[in-house]
């Protein structure tokens, strides 16, 4: 008799429980790329920006380009909700629609998104970006321009026909 077990609260699963007559083995817990464990997977999926001392800039799950002091990162990795600028510890997750580019300047820390939906599903976007400087941010979303204090975490909720271009510069 052989079930998934060990169903975390966020459910994600670990294959492997066999039942023996006395006996209860987990062996080992661990996870397979179907069912409840993909789970797993798709909470972990990013795209990643790393400045390698070799190579230079290196993009995991994405396609990289620059220019000048922008870096736009186009997720590949097949959900395009993650970006993760390593060198400059922000964090970008798109809860509702993806992330179709993402452009970070390096001289001014501003960013630019453009966003998209491929469901058509979708029609307010959400947005939580993670790791900006606190201080005040300019947010222009379309037409659609508002200031924000940023702490810890900024998050912004707009719909979708706005999200086609989200700028976020500091003031």
């Amino acid at each position: 008799m052989s079930v998934v077990s060990n169903v975390l609260a966020d459910g994600m699963g670990f294959w492997g429980f066999i039942f023996k007559p006395g006996v209860f083995h987990h062996i080992p817990p661990r996870t397979f790329e179907g069912g409840l464990e993909l789970w797993g997977f798709l909470r972990a999926a990013k795209s990643y920006l790393v400045e390698d001392k070799s190579f230079g800039l290196v993009g995991y799950g994405c396609r990289v380009e620059t220019t000048g002091d922008n870096i736009i990162v186009f997720p590949e990795d097949g959900l395009r909700k993650r970006v993760r600028l390593v060198a400059q510890k922000i964090d970008l997750e798109a809860l509702a629609g993806e992330i179709k580019s993402f452009e970070f300047n390096k001289k001014d820390g501003s960013l630019r998104l453009e966003m998209t939906d491929s469901t058509g599903l979708v029609r307010r976007a959400r947005l939580v970006v993670r790791g900006l400087k606190r201080g005040r941010y300019q947010i222009s979303q379309g037409k659609a321009v508002e200031s924000q204090v940023v702490k810890d975490v900024l998050t912004i909720e707009f719909t979708l026909n706005q999200a086609e271009e989200i700028s976020i510069g500091g003031l």
